[in-house]
């Protein structure tokens, strides 16, 4: 299990998709906080070139769809913070793999481990959903509810950036 520290400067978080739109911002954030914090993405040099005050493990999410892919990755992390997400299906892109299957992979490795989990959603997902995109981000919430691990699920409305 993890160790309860204390003090934000004292965590080890992981940010998934910490080179995305959402995920640089909260990496930027937890850094600025006194976390020490590690990112996740597919990527290394735009990774690099995003977010260069932060370490970086290098993996692509459609291949940390089984709980022991993830154990290496959150060995000393206390709190991960997914924010990775595919907007629609292409190529390079596996919706359901982002989504949902390497989620609840993440979500029950974090039980195991005992770790926390925030999962990014999106507002409107639901199962019944009319885009892949909110049927892929409900499947995956309702995974880490599953998971029985510490978790918050934030549904943010609408994601504003500068340009």
């Amino acid at each position: 299990m993890a160790d309860q520290r204390t003090r934000p400067g004292d965590r080890r978080v992981l940010v998934v998709g910490a080179y995305g739109l959402i995920g640089s911002s909260v990496a930027r954030r937890l850094v600025a906080d006194g976390c020490e914090v590690v990112g996740l993405g597919r990527n290394v040099a735009t990774a690099r070139k995003v977010v260069p005050e932060i370490d970086w493990v290098v993996r692509d999410l459609a291949e940390l769809c089984e709980p022991e892919a993830w154990q290496p990755v959150i060995e000393d992390i206390d709190v991960a913070v997914n924010c990775a997400g595919a907007l629609q299906q292409g190529a390079s892109d596996d919706l359901d793999a982002v989504h949902n299957r390497a989620v609840a992979a993440l979500a029950a490795a974090c039980a195991t481990r005992g770790c926390g989990l925030v999962q990014i959603s999106a507002a409107g997902v639901g199962t019944d959903a009319s885009t892949a995109f909110m049927r892929t981000k409900a499947a995956g919430d309702a995974a880490v509810r599953e998971a029985q691990c510490a978790y918050w699920i934030l549904r943010p409305g609408i994601v504003l950036a500068s340009t």
